[in-house]
């Protein structure tokens, strides 16, 4: 069976508004200092970093207010224009280009990092070559991402979703269904060993689980990217029912616990 792909949701280049995608993404009031802080007491203070798909700056803005001198890379236009106005007065340069494809010299920084980026593209592997080549000796790559508490509404309904797409036979993985273990395997292939696993902050969010119902339904997250319209709102509709059944069918918020996770690799020496 043939599962149509809409390429609108395929482009690993956010797409939209950059300045509501700050608005919903924001980590909490000091979350994202702790974040930066707990990975340069765990890997170490460089003088240059890049951060890939550095977006609008949760990661890369507090990392420059830490005096670390830090090139942000994206491929979204807007992203990019965005941070750049929010990093006046700070050692943050911006450069749109595709982490793929860095116009960079090798050797040339002591460590990047790559927070929600690398299971977005269909090719994760050249992303990791690429942060290998600008890496100078002894320089560290750390990946980063948001964990949801398993039985909360958002984790759940991802598991809800993938299985659905695996017993309908859709190819998995595609772009947005990366594992972060594979990511790791990538990672040893390109030339890194993974050192450490940091938990760098913890909180809890009020979460509307219809509101997350609808986040699949209008695919604004990337594990539910990939399928043609008909064919995801055929799905959604279906598994809306199972999902409902599990948290209900109000509006009430409820309290979701999550974590930020640092995987900081070191560059195996020749």
């Amino acid at each position: 069976m043939a599962f149509a792909r809409d390429p609108r949701h395929l482009n690993p280049a956010y797409q939209g508004d950059p300045a509501r995608y700050h608005r919903t993404r924001a980590f909490p009031p000091g979350i994202g200092a702790q974040i930066v802080q707990r990975l340069l007491e765990a890997a170490g203070r460089p003088r240059r970093a890049v951060d890939l798909g550095a977006g609008t700056g949760r990661i890369a803005l507090p990392l420059a207010q830490q005096g670390v001198s830090v090139l942000a890379v994206d491929l979204s236009p807007g992203m990019a224009a965005f941070l750049a106005r929010q990093a006046r007065g700070l050692p943050l340069r911006v450069l749109r280009a595709d982490a793929r494809r860095l116009p960079l010299p090798a050797t040339s920084f002591e460590a990047v990092l790559t927070v929600h980026m690398l299971h977005l593209l269909p090719d994760p592997a050249r992303a990791l070559r690429e942060a290998r080549r600008i890496l100078a000796p002894g320089g560290w790559l750390a990946v980063g991402l948001q964990e949801h508490a398993a039985d909360a509404p958002v984790a759940w309904a991802q598991r809800l979703w993938h299985a659905a797409l695996q017993r309908e036979g859709v190819p998995l993985p595609m772009a947005g269904w990366h594992t972060y273990d594979r990511i790791g395997d990538l990672a040893a292939a390109a030339g890194f060993h993974r050192q450490e696993r940091v938990v760098a902050a913890r909180w809890q969010v009020p979460v509307n689980p219809r509101a997350v119902w609808e986040g699949v339904r209008e695919r604004r997250y990337s594990p539910y990217w990939g399928l043609s319209a008909p064919r995801h709102a055929s799905l959604s509709q279906r598994l809306w029912r199972v999902y409902a059944r599990r948290f209900g069918w109000g509006n009430r918020p409820r309290a979701e616990g999550r974590r930020f996770v640092w995987y900081i690799f070191r560059v195996v020496e020749a």
